[in-house]
């Protein structure tokens, strides 16, 4: 895992030394992702660079990489699972210079040109200069787990792993660095910024599978990963195969020449990534935990510590946990909106920088539980999709005690079937169903409208819809630039075998009845978990990695939040009012209603633009 940068210049009128000094800026500004080394590479055309964070080939994998005759030339962030292979298959007609997944990466490229990415399972972003042809490629893995963003201006490409890169790269150069207020307004509506925008004009970042491509001078962009159709598995044959397919994605990514750990809240995902590990690697791993200092009710409920405890202790793993209060918060508050990049309106940031820190002192590799929820059906609007189905089956004459033992709900009658089934099925008309969890009325002439395509659809087809909307949407803009950026601030690598392309592919195929119940989403998951686990581990309801961000606000940040948004001074005041912002912080301050999460978003939109001097007025 490491930071790339670069620039390309796409005609001759633009001015080589300043491409080159841009280049070496921007990796300076991502050391942060790359603490044990910075190299780069420039001629004429293009210069790339690299900060490293070492953890395959510890000797031999520094870059820029350059192929057999040097006239290709790498920088690579991320990880290829299954490498060695490629590697035995590639040593039969290419010279392997290293050991590292990286240069696998040029030589499948001289193979097979842009259709390498048939034969890539991983999470990376990279860039690749043909010097003999003068041409350029950038793409990123399938589900956009690593970021790549990039801009054009006075004739010179820039790309880098983080837009904060490219800010300081900007007004290095004395160039344009304007606020994008239509993603300011997507932010504050959906809690993140999708893909491929930015909070910049003409900065853009590359979307799940995304590619970037110069051929005389002409910059191209696309996907260079179709969604082909699947057929889909039976139940039975869906969760026999599922364990196995996972515990296969989990040994491949254990894979590193330094130590690896584990994220462990206790809850199905991360529980069941511990499960499926080898018994021989358990006793040797490193599993963490965040718990929240204090007694209070909200503290309480957003305590997770315990289970990760038990859970740990039931594996026999080397466990640690980090406790952290108030005052931690506080501390971390500055930290946290510096390494989010971009803002993203979820406070776990904070709690995950304390971990990541924590877990960074032992290991340099963690795996992540992040995807189970989106792939395998964890949130509430798969169960009411799947509550659709049933409504339908019960009209339709369907035995009714067989309705009741299928849906868990006892002795219910046939009406107050269908009315429990109705009271779910109202989300699918509130414009947060699918989207963020941000009040639209907060946003002035904003309207986020159930999409069309949803509402017509079987519910086969919409499930596995949502299914790829959530990984273009809240996956790719909020969490998984969550994770990233929050752990490679501490130089930490976090794997995500969940989002592993097997997985995916995987997910796509498992038959949408299955994934959920009226009660309780993730059946698959807790059917393999419930084999490994006792019953109030395996079968808990979902939890979630939840701040107690309410009373903190009307305590102990009281005075920085007061302070940051009373005036306006550095937030869209065109989106939103200053005497409308006003009415949600002091509704949340007398406690007439619960703003925290759109505050947080607030907060952390304001810091954006007043950390990086960036005008959105």
């Amino acid at each position: 895992m490491c930071g790339i940068a670069g620039t390309f210049r796409l005609n001759e009128e633009s001015r080589q030394d300043l491409a080159v000094d841009l280049a070496r800026i921007m990796i300076r500004r991502l050391a942060h992702r790359g603490p044990d080394g910075i190299g780069d590479f420039a001629d004429e055309r293009a210069c790339l660079a690299h900060a490293r964070l070492s953890i395959i080939d510890l000797e031999g994998g520094a870059q820029p990489l350059f192929n057999e005759e040097g006239n290709l030339a790498l920088v690579f962030n991320g990880e290829i699972y299954g490498y060695k292979q490629l590697q035995a298959e590639l040593a039969k007609t290419h010279v392997l210079r290293t050991q590292s997944d990286s240069e696998v990466l040029l030589h499948l490229y001289e193979d097979l040109g842009f259709r390498m990415h048939e034969r890539l399972n991983g999470m990376y972003a990279f860039a690749l200069y043909n010097r003999q042809s003068g041409e350029f490629y950038a793409a990123n893995d399938g589900a956009g787990i690593k970021p790549l963003y990039y801009a054009v201006r006075n004739g010179i490409l820039l790309f880098a792993s983080e837009i904060r890169a490219i800010v300081e790269a900007l007004r290095a150069g004395r160039m344009e660095c304007e606020a994008d207020l239509e993603a300011a307004r997507s932010y504050l509506l959906n809690g993140w910024i999708p893909p491929p925008y930015s909070l910049l004009k003409g900065v853009r970042k590359l979307p799940p599978g995304g590619f970037l491509r110069v051929r005389d001078g002409r910059v191209e962009s696309g996907v260079h990963r179709a969604k082909t159709p699947v057929a889909v598995l039976g139940n039975a044959a869906a969760v026999s195969s599922l364990e196995a397919q996972l515990t296969a994605v989990i040994e491949d990514q254990l894979v590193a020449d330094v130590p690896v750990g584990l994220f462990l809240s206790g809850g199905i995902d991360s529980s069941l990534l511990l499960a499926l590990t080898p018994a021989a690697r358990r006793k040797e791993l490193s599993t963490f935990t965040i718990g929240f200092a204090g007694n209070t009710a909200e503290v309480r409920r957003s305590n997770e510590a315990d289970y990760a405890r038990d859970v740990a202790a039931h594996f026999g793993t080397q466990h640690h946990t980090e406790y952290m209060a108030a005052q931690d918060l506080l501390q971390l508050l500055d930290a946290g909106l510096d390494a989010m990049d971009e803002p993203i309106a979820d406070p776990a940031i904070l709690p995950l920088l304390r971990m990541s820190t924590f877990a960074r002192a032992k290991v340099k590799v963690c795996l992540s539980g992040d995807g189970g929820d989106e792939l395998f059906g964890g949130y509430l609007r798969f169960r009411t999709l799947r509550a659709r189905q049933w409504v339908q089956a019960l009209h339709a004459g369907a035995p009714l005690l067989a309705m009741r033992r299928v849906m868990g709900l006892g002795m219910m009658g046939r009406s107050a079937v269908c009315g429990r089934m109705r009271s779910l099925l109202g989300h699918l008309s509130d414009p947060r169903f699918f989207s963020g969890p941000i009040d639209p009325k907060h946003v002035r002439y904003l309207e986020q409208p159930l999409p069309a395509g949803f509402r017509s659809k079987h519910v086969a087809d919409v499930a596995r819809s949502t299914i790829e909307e959530e990984i273009e949407g809240q996956l790719a803009g909020q969490l998984l630039p969550k994770t990233d950026r929050i752990t490679m601030w501490t130089g930490l690598e976090v794997r995500v075998p969940f989002l592993d392309d097997r997985m995916i592919d995987y997910a796509r195929r498992l038959p949408p009845a299955g994934m959920a119940t009226l009660t309780r989403g993730k059946m698959p998951l807790r059917d393999i978990l419930s084999r490994h686990l006792p019953a109030r581990l395996a079968m808990r309801e979902k939890h979630g990695f939840r701040v107690p961000l309410a009373g903190w606000f009307r305590h102990e940040l009281r005075s920085e939040l007061e302070g940051r948004l009373r005036d306006g001074r550095h937030f869209p005041v065109q989106l939103l009012p200053v005497n409308h912002l006003t009415e949600i912080l002091d509704a949340h301050l007398g406690e007439t209603r619960d703003e925290s999460y759109f505050l947080w978003a607030a907060f952390a939109l304001e810091s954006w633009f007043r950390r990086h001097g960036v005008s959105c007025h």
